[in-house]
């Protein structure tokens, strides 16, 4: 029974352990590090020197990185709880014992592993693959959600990209509609660089295709999107008179 008055996860370090479980980027001891990405396919781990320049030669740092690397891989394969296919791109390394050593640490670190995994040799490239059953949802689909804003890609587009797919956008509109008044509200971020640098387009736009505009920055959109609220006077009118 834990009977301390400090919480358990601060006595126990429990909150540094599971945020680096989470973590994309995990450093090691020798100052090199490990990046996890997973796809729908698999889960791709890259072994990287980092700051980690040793004091011999540089098959021997290599070597370390990559034995430090393979018990740290274990280590995370269990705290995550991945299965199924995981490709471990390891620093190549010209020496064949060099090899055979990293992935013989590897099968040593994965035994203490309660569920069952299977280690293929390692490629010229440096590349081993692994299995590890699956038995339940790891770590990451637990703890975590996808990114609403890049549907779990990691990457969104910037700020000008969207700007200009709207202007673009905009322009469509112009140009499959009769209506001579054309309403949209952005959100706060989009609204600012509209101002600072698409005045201009949306000028021109009136001028050559003979149309108005009608728009407001809504501080309750998200910062970067956009809605076209109508085409026609009345509703543009009733949409706006919502906006703050």
């Amino acid at each position: 029974m834990f009977e301390s008055r400090e919480n358990i996860f601060d006595h126990f370090g429990l909150g540094r352990e599971l945020e680096k479980a989470l973590s994309r980027k995990v450093w090691l001891r020798s100052g090199g590090y490990l990046v996890f990405d997973r796809t729908e396919a698999m889960t791709v781990i890259d072994v990287n020197t980092g700051k980690y320049v040793g004091k011999k030669d540089l098959q021997e740092t290599i070597l370390k990185t990559n034995l430090e690397a393979a018990e740290e891989i274990a280590r995370q394969v269990r705290l995550r709880d991945f299965g199924g296919i995981i490709l471990i791109d390891f620093i190549d390394m010209g020496k064949k014992e060099h090899q055979k050593q990293v992935v013989r640490a590897l099968e040593e670190s994965l035994s203490r592993d309660r569920t069952r995994s299977s280690v293929v040799e390692m490629s010229e490239l440096g590349l081993v693959e692994m299995t590890r059953k699956r038995v339940r949802k790891n770590l990451d689909a637990i703890l975590c959600e996808s990114c609403r804003c890049c549907q779990g890609e990691g990457r969104i587009p910037s700020l000008e990209t969207i700007a200009i797919n709207f202007l673009r956008k905009i322009e469509e509109i112009c140009r499959n509609t009769t209506s001579t008044k054309i309403g949209f509200v952005v959100g706060e971020e989009l609204g600012t660089y509209l101002q600072d640098n698409g005045s201009s387009f949306l000028f021109n736009l009136k001028k050559i295709l003979g149309r108005e505009f009608i728009w407001k920055i809504d501080p309750l959109l998200p910062p970067r999107r956009y809605s076209i609220i109508g085409v026609g006077e009345n509703e543009i009118k009733e949409r706006l008179e919502t906006v703050p």
